[in-house]
């Protein structure tokens, strides 16, 4: 059995009582993974400072950190943050030990921290080549890490997430949402038992990393923290997911979470460290907007690490026996400095004081926090005014997530495909595109080539951004849901042609197209054939698919014809994709596409309407054209004798049509030069046939052709005469 949320939540007492620091330098170390190193999505790269030439320079939380130690009078000797944005403990060990034959299995990483630290738009560029000198592992280039510990007498360590959130069983976990009640409770109490597992297996890992530190350094203070609840405003998101339509019965999202915290509690306690837990979950949850600042954003900013700072601080510097006995007994300074007294006495058994000030705590939290809980978190600091151009309101995550796919040896193909695309599985039975697309992923080098094109120029960023204040102008980022979010996604694609555009022509210019041009061309003919015979874009777009649209789009794709046509434009538009990818958006495409192909389009019209009005289908094309009119008028039925009378005009207009195939020429020129003005991205996604003027007198000629248009408009004024009467 699986242990609760309840269990989880547990609080240990510490074993062993720390040295209080008092005078002693301190030469400080943190060690991590994104969280620790300050990874910040307005600037798009970890931020992790050291001490050099006086000054800390991170805007990480070691680092605010750090300088609260140089605020109080300690004597701050060095200091190092040796966190790595993309780890798991493995690595950290391997580092730790300067294992050379681990190091050299985990070559991928390393690559990926070199990239990232040689990156041009990387503010804080080569912070670790400062460290690792030339990278070398057979010349002890790395040993450095292991040396830093070794002279440290206090380190901080926040670690875990990897090891555990990047192994969760995604695939199940997506599928939960159609399964029935009963089944998926069945389904979540296996998944937790499965989280059980990894986290067991990580505890078991990590408490080997802590007995190793302190072989090298026995005399090291050891903090341990839990993390912020990572993706804080999505939050309720996934289990809305999860349970579509239901109530939510059980927070899985919360329960990994909840796991991440225990690992980091029961390491501590097992290895007589100290736990500080960092995550005050009202204040977050009420200030967030200051402190997470970006919807999509794994992590917190600046402002954010600076409260986790000022917290670990307090709580070190905390005099317990005075705080329990007077200061939680003072509104005034509840009011100023406590959102949730229980977030500050949870946990006041888990450490020891190792920090001594010469302040009583209510002071101290003054000098530490400023006014009041908010003032210095935000007001900048020297550093954050020396860097304040890059810290505006935005989101860049594209550079770093494109390095990550690039060095990562995750399989990335199945893990789009297990999770992006099984987020629709409740309905992807009736998609063939959809498996043809899930088949193409199995290759883990092509999901990263398609997956790769979405990250360059920060095309996604903005679409991203722009969908973040969509979502902010609504609601302030409160109760992000599902279905809530999955309409404002839908909303930024139907409203922003050009940027949705900007990523799709990527695709044009990266490669994939050319050396996969079968394997695209099926999966594109297949996605037609999916919007023009089930109801694809009513799932996915929220497209009104009525029941005009539906005999229109079931009567077409009964064509060979038409089919035929649908494979030329495809083919088309894979075999030139360089000279598409120079556009603006869709509309573009389509009017360069029909203007470049006029005379094979006024060919396949030709093959169209020949297949239509010919002998085998010309009563079906009737009965059809009699369908639609009732569909778009709103008629059940005409009359017998109108319909009869429709009937017979419409035979005879497809008649004259196909025995005068000069005028029907000079019909479909008219068409094409019109058409090429419609907007297919806004008819296919909004219903709106806007930049078409198509009117019947545009089809009257005074030439050869006179007679016949005015035969034609003559037939067509006795159908919408016959259609009044009914």
């Amino acid at each position: 059995m699986h242990k609760t949320t309840e269990d989880l939540k547990k609080y240990f007492e510490v074993q062993k009582h720390e040295k209080i620091i008092v005078d002693d330098d301190i030469n400080y170390v943190a060690i991590g993974d994104y969280f620790a190193s300050g990874f910040n999505s307005k600037i798009g790269f970890n931020t992790n400072g050291m001490l050099e030439n006086g000054m800390i320079s991170g805007l990480d939380y070691p680092s605010f950190f750090a300088n609260e130690l140089r605020n109080n009078n300690f004597k701050l000797n060095s200091f190092y943050n040796l966190s790595i944005p993309s780890t798991n403990i493995d690595f950290i060990m391997a580092l730790v030990k300067n294992d050379k034959k681990e190091l050299h299995r985990m070559e991928n990483r390393i690559d990926l921290l070199q990239s990232t630290d040689w990156h041009a738009k990387n503010l804080y560029k080569n912070y670790f080549t400062k460290l690792f000198n030339e990278w070398n592992i057979n010349k002890n280039d790395f040993e450095i890490y292991h040396n830093y510990i070794k002279n440290a007498n206090l380190i901080t360590i926040t670690l875990g997430f990897e090891d555990l959130f990047f192994k969760l069983p995604f695939e199940k976990i997506f599928k939960l949402s159609k399964l029935e009640k009963t089944n998926k409770i069945k389904k979540i109490n296996d998944i937790c038992s499965e989280i059980q597992t990894l986290g067991t297996n990580i505890i078991e890992k990590y408490q080997k990393l802590i007995v190793e530190i302190k072989n090298i350094n026995p005399k090291i203070r050891i903090v341990i923290t839990n993390y912020i609840k990572p993706l804080l405003y999505l939050d309720r998101f996934f289990d809305s997911f999860i349970w579509k339509g239901e109530s939510i019965k059980f927070n899985l999202y919360d329960y990994a979470f909840e796991w991440l915290n225990y690992i980091a509690k029961i390491v501590s306690y097992n290895t007589k460290s100290n736990f500080v837990d960092i995550y005050d979950e009202l204040y977050w949850q009420r200030y967030k907007n200051n402190l997470y600042e970006n919807v999509f954003s794994l992590f917190c900013t600046e402002r954010g690490y600076k409260k986790v700072a000022y917290d670990l601080f307090a709580k070190l510097a905390l005099r317990k026996d005075e705080f329990i006995a007077n200061d939680l007994k003072n509104q005034d300074f509840i009011n100023k400095y406590i959102e949730n007294q229980s977030y500050w006495t949870k946990d006041i058994k888990s450490y020891s004081q190792i920090l001594q000030t010469p302040l009583p705590n209510q002071q101290m939290f003054k000098q530490t926090f400023g006014a009041n809980k908010n003032f210095k978190i935000l007001t900048y600091s020297t550093i954050e005014n020396n860097l304040s151009n890059h810290l505006t309101s935005y989101l860049n995550i594209s550079d770093y997530l494109d390095l990550y796919l690039r060095f990562s040896n995750s399989d990335f193909g199945l893990i789009f495909k297990n999770t992006m695309l099984n987020s629709f599985n409740e309905i992807n039975e009736k998609y063939q595109s959809i498996e043809l697309i899930k088949s193409f992923l199995n290759e883990n080098l092509l999901g990263k080539k398609i997956i790769l094109p979405l990250f360059k120029q920060n095309k996604i960023d903005k679409i991203l951004f722009i969908l973040q204040i969509e979502l902010k102008d609504d609601n302030d980022f409160f109760d992000i849901d599902y279905l809530y979010l999955k309409n404002k996604i839908i909303k930024i694609i139907r409203s922003n042609q050009n940027d949705i555009y900007s990523i799709f022509k990527l695709f044009f210019s990266s490669g994939i197209i050319n050396e996969k041009k079968t394997e695209i061309k099926n999966i594109a003919i297949s996605f037609v054939k999916d919007i023009m015979n089930t109801n694809f874009l009513e799932h996915f777009v929220n497209f009104q698919n009525d029941q005009k649209f539906k005999i229109i789009r079931e009567y077409l794709s009964s064509l060979k014809s038409f089919e035929q046509l649908i494979d030329f434009v495809v083919e088309n538009i894979i075999n030139y994709s360089s000279g598409y990818s120079k556009l603006n958006n869709f509309d573009e495409l389509w009017n360069i596409f029909i203007v470049k192909n006029k005379f094979k389009l006024l060919a396949f019209l030709h093959r169209i309407f020949n297949e239509i009005s010919g002998d085998e289908n010309i009563e079906k094309t009737t009965d059809f054209l009699v369908e639609t009119i009732k569909v778009t008028r709103r008629l059940k039925n005409f009359k017998p004798s109108s319909e009869r009378a429709i009937k017979s005009t419409i035979l005879e207009t497809l008649n004259l049509l196909r025995t005068n195939p000069v005028f029907l020429k000079n019909c479909f020129q008219i068409l094409l030069k019109n058409v090429k003005n419609l907007s297919l991205y806004n008819l296919f996604l909004n219903g709106k046939a806007t930049g078409l003027n198509l009117k019947f007198h545009n089809f009257i000629t005074l030439n050869n052709n006179f007679i016949i248009s005015i035969k034609v408009i003559k037939a067509l004024n006795k159908i919408k005469k016959l259609i009044k009467k009914n």
